[in-house]
């Protein structure tokens, strides 16, 4: 799945939670990790306990201390 499917797949469902977690994981992997933390939020909007959503924001924050703390 490209970056654009998925950005249109939220876009023409945004309460399909399952687009967001693709979205994030997406731009997690391109490293631009500020972005899914945002988009992973995003989804949990529409569903509070999703647990994929929550460990993808977990993995932004751990990635985001790694390159802060220089590794």
């Amino acid at each position: 799945m490209s970056c654009l499917t998925a950005c249109r797949c939220v876009e023409l469902a945004p309460d399909f939670v399952k687009g967001y977690s693709r979205k994030g994981a997406l731009q997690f992997f391109m490293k631009e990790y500020e972005k899914a933390m945002a988009t992973y939020e995003a989804g949990l909007v529409h569903e509070p306990d999703n647990a994929e959503l929550k460990e993808g924001i977990m993995r932004c924050l751990q990635a985001i201390d790694r390159i802060a703390h220089g590794e």
